[in-house]
């Protein structure tokens, strides 16, 4: 596999890691590959959570990317079970897009330019 996969690798089992310790159900994944970018659109079921977890998320994720930070530190990510991997996914994407709908699904959008 090579490097930039590896990385989008890292950065799924990261956010579905998130998911499934937040007791999301039918997490589905839709991985749109171009020549400029991946885009990752994500959607789950019964997975509660309020919007201001939402929101901190939102702002955990849409932090400058970081091509340094992501260089030194992208293979550590999974190494932890905490949010300080969340922190690190932020600096390796160029955008996250949120959204709760009826209270309990889930729908999120990461993009990563190449």
């Amino acid at each position: 596999m090579n490097r930039e996969k590896s990385k989008m690798n890292a950065i799924i089992n990261e956010i579905t890691t998130f998911l499934l310790n937040q007791n999301a159900k039918n997490i589905c994944l839709k991985i749109n590959d171009t020549n400029e970018e991946i885009k990752v659109n994500i959607v789950c079921d019964e997975l509660k959570l309020t919007e201001d977890i939402i929101d901190d998320l939102r702002n955990i994720l849409n932090v400058k990317k970081e091509i340094e930070v992501e260089e030194t530190y992208w293979q550590l990510i999974g190494n932890n079970d905490d949010r300080n991997d969340l922190y690190l996914v932020g600096k390796m994407i160029d955008n996250a897009e949120l959204y709760l709908e009826n209270g309990d699904k889930f729908k999120m959008i990461i993009s990563r330019k190449k």
